[in-house]
């Protein structure tokens, strides 16, 4: 019999890798390389299930006094066993859960949560699309996100929460409005009267349903943003600002419009929501139509929010701007609707469209020392481009829109229904429609229909560390 054999085990097994299902079949079950670790396949019979739980043993030759060699399994520490866990690929992770109790029960093991993402920190974020039950008839809610490399979206995994804990389904976010990302969670925004949130960690499972806000929300703009306070502690905040409603109806349609813009933010340190002071515009006549506004936080810490005012009957487009850490509220007047705004790599972009040829344009926020405005990126969306989506749906209202690193992500409606995906290249200065992506949400056999989405498409990426 072959021995199994291993000479040393140090902090180079960043190339550890378990390239099986761990079905426990003698067809290769493991393979591992890294340096300063050898693990070969040990095979007593050509037809017998064996069990080897790599990480968990050291197999090594021992020579006995006769010259013989036989096989010692000492046990490898705990810690040890996270730290080759914790180079594993998540799909691979999840493959290696079925192996034992302990494996199983890792990912809420908080120290090894911590070590592993530090360790997949580097991963960057994609643009990732919730949904709400599938072909199965389940009413689940499951994630998918996009590979710009392969140019397809792809469903992710989501682990069942430790008992009793149940998955998140449709109903416990029915009536949501949009989905905001804050660090390894996305927060659900469910609209109806007095506003209620819903925090889900999508790899662990894990969610919660946050305390209710303390004030009713009226038919007017909602101004939202998630932002993390402190990466090491994974402490997070929520931002919502609005007009304050002053009827008791069932939709709460009556709202204050002439009174000052009301605040309420969650601290998740304290698990309650707190009333800053609210703020008295300089500018009136404010216009409202039931919509959420997601903001953009910048690289300096502030948070941008497109809005409009409707001054002597002509609307009069602004920014309005949240510095998180004074914790006070400015205005800017602009010269162009930016009903859109997002974020690529800390800086604050729009789009809008050309009226003279139709097409729509990409402008990044430039607040100089000296002046402020949106300077013209260069970046258009062809005339060939446009003609993939719905025109009668393709504007800036029906488009959602994630940048990061070269890439840039756009969705809407296309033509005869369903759901478009294209993607603009930095480097090469190109648009894709890829195929591949459109089939992932429109193909029957695939059950995942764009009317199951939930509205807002974000760039995320996911961490095991992070509770609701």
């Amino acid at each position: 019999m072959v021995g199994v054999v291993s000479r040393k085990l140090d902090a180079k097994l960043a190339k550890f890798h378990l390239i099986s299902s761990l079905s426990l079949s003698l067809e290769e079950i493991l393979q591992v390389q890294a340096l300063g670790l050898e693990l070969i396949r040990s095979l007593w019979h050509t037809n017998e299930l064996c069990v080897f739980y790599v990480g968990s043993f050291i197999w090594d030759e021992v020579a006995m006094a006769d010259g013989c060699k036989k096989l010692a399994v000492p046990k490898l520490p705990r810690d040890l066993q996270h730290k080759v866990l914790s180079y594993l690929p998540f799909r691979t992770l999840l493959q290696a859960r079925c192996v034992c109790k302990d494996w199983r029960d890792v990912i809420y093991v908080s120290d090894f949560c911590s070590m592993y993402d530090e360790l997949h920190s580097s991963q960057t974020l994609v643009p990732t699309i919730c949904y709400a039950g599938s072909f199965h008839g389940r009413a689940e809610v499951e994630w998918a996100a996009y590979d710009c490399v392969e140019e397809g979206w792809g469903k992710m995994i989501s682990l069942r929460p430790p008992y009793p804990k149940r998955r998140l389904e449709r109903n416990d976010i029915a009536n949501c409005d949009s989905v905001y990302p804050v660090g390894g969670l996305l927060c659900f925004h469910l609209k109806m009267g007095v506003s209620t949130w819903v925090v889900w960690n999508p790899l662990t499972g894990n969610w919660k349903i946050l305390p209710p806000c303390k004030l009713a929300v009226g038919e007017s703009f909602i101004y939202v943003h998630a932002f993390v306070t402190d990466d090491t502690t994974k402490a997070y905040k929520i931002l919502m600002a609005h007009w304050r409603a002053v009827s008791q109806s069932k939709d709460y349609s009556t709202i204050n419009d002439d009174g000052p813009l009301v605040m309420e933010i969650y601290d998740s340190t304290t698990g309650t929501w707190s009333e800053p002071k609210p703020y008295i515009f300089r500018s009136h006549g404010f216009t409202w139509n039931n919509s959420t506004r997601g903001g953009v936080r910048s690289n300096n810490g502030v948070i941008y929010f497109p809005s409009e005012m409707n001054s002597d009957n002509r609307y009069q487009h602004m920014l309005l701007f949240y510095d998180t850490r004074s914790g006070q509220w400015h205005e800017e007047l602009s010269d162009k609707q930016r009903n859109v705004l997002f974020e690529w790599d800390g800086r604050v972009m729009t789009i809008e469209r050309n009226p003279s040829n139709g097409r729509f344009i990409f402008y990044e926020w430039d607040e100089g020392p000296d002046s402020k405005g949106w300077m013209d990126t260069g970046i258009e969306v062809p005339k060939a481009v446009q003609r993939k989506f719905d025109p009668s749906h393709f504007g800036i209202y029906h488009m959602e829109i994630t940048a990061g690193g070269d890439y840039l992500v756009m969705t809407g409606p296309r033509r005869g229904g369903g759901f478009r995906t294209t993607v603009y290249s930095r480097a090469d200065q190109c648009w894709r429609c890829p195929l591949k992506a459109d089939n992932f949400w429109n193909t029957s056999m695939n059950g995942f229909f764009s009317g199951d989405r939930i509205n807002g498409m974000v760039q995320f990426s996911p961490r095991l560390s992070w509770l609701p």
